[in-house]
């Protein structure tokens, strides 16, 4: 957005949001019951964080 502003397509950041930002048409909200298969897989995630930023050990 911030280069759409820059380049001169748009007149500044406010218009550049309205044009170009999809706002939020949808909420997710978590199951309850899938708690355990969510924590196991938060994780792995940060696993993989801190294997792509730190390299193996």
């Amino acid at each position: 957005m911030a280069s759409a502003v820059v380049a001169g397509v748009y007149a500044n950041m406010a218009e550049a949001q309205k044009k170009m930002g999809g706002g939020f048409e949808t909420t997710y909200s978590p199951i309850p019951e899938n708690a355990a298969k969510y924590q196991a897989l938060y994780a792995k995630y940060l696993k993989l964080g801190e294997l792509i930023e730190f390299g193996m050990k």
